[in-house]
Formats: C-alpha cells, structure tokens, sequence
C-alpha cells in the first residue's frame, strides 16, 4: 500500500513508497522541466508598404514573452492588401549583426527567438525596403 487510512499515515508513507525515479519525475513537473514548459508564439505583425517604401506596422510595439521565446512573423504588403515582392529588410537596434532580409514569396520574415535573458523593454527595430533605402520605418517591439 502506497498510504494508511489515516491522513498523517498517507504523508509518512507517501515519500517512502515512492521509486527513486517517480520522485524525480514529480519533482521535474512540479518545475516545469520536461515537456511542460511554456509554447513560443508566432506574433504577427503586418509591414504596410506605398511602393517600396515601408510606411506603417499593424503593431507598433507587439508584446513577446521572453519566457516563452516568442518570435515575430512580419509580413509584407502594399496599402491595397496586395503581397509585397520587392525585398526589405529588419535590421535591430543598435545596429549590430547581419539584418534579416528579403522574405520568402509571401513577403515574410521571421525574427529568432526571444533570448530568455534579454532584460525586459522597449527595442526599436528598423524596416528598409530594397528600392527605398533612405526612408526607414522605425517600430518597437515590448520585451516582457
């Protein structure tokens, strides 16, 4: 038996009656360990596009959970709703690395992962489209 009628009974024998590698999957869960942590999300984010040149975001500042290791799904498009062909690019503020460029044929991109030790704020990030390099859109993401 696993436990004795009484509660106080249930409690001394419950740690006892337990196999070495029951308790360490109980332990895992109760952490969170295992195949029980937190989905990432997909947040999508639409480019508004008046020619080649970005013009607007449909979020200006989505939210992505760290924890989760969210990423953004941007897509690209003209004003008319129309899938933008022309290449962009994401570059991340401070400009630092290699931008993410030129999407599939839908016209999206997506970013990496959250990291889940960037501090939580507010990051600005730079939309250039290929044919408009000298008017950049300037949106923000939320980092929490």
């Amino acid at each position: 038996r696993i436990c004795s009628s009484s509660a106080d009974g249930w409690r001394k024998n419950w740690g006892r009656r337990l196999s070495a590698a029951s308790s360490l999957a109980i332990l895992a869960v109760a952490l969170g360990l295992g195949g029980t942590t937190a989905r990432a999300d997909d947040i999508p984010v639409t480019i508004i596009f008046d020619g080649s040149c970005p013009k607007s975001v449909s979020d200006n500042e989505p939210t992505l959970e760290k924890a989760r290791r969210d990423r953004v799904v941007w897509t690209a498009q003209l004003a008319d709703g129309t899938p933008m062909t022309e290449g962009y690019s994401i570059y991340f503020d401070p400009f630092v690395g290699r931008p993410l460029g030129d999407g599939n044929a839908n016209g999206e991109l997506t970013s990496p992962p959250i990291d889940s030790t960037s501090p939580a704020g507010i990051y600005k990030y730079t939309v250039l489209g290929k044919n408009c390099p000298d008017k950049p859109l300037d949106p923000n993401i939320r980092v929490r």
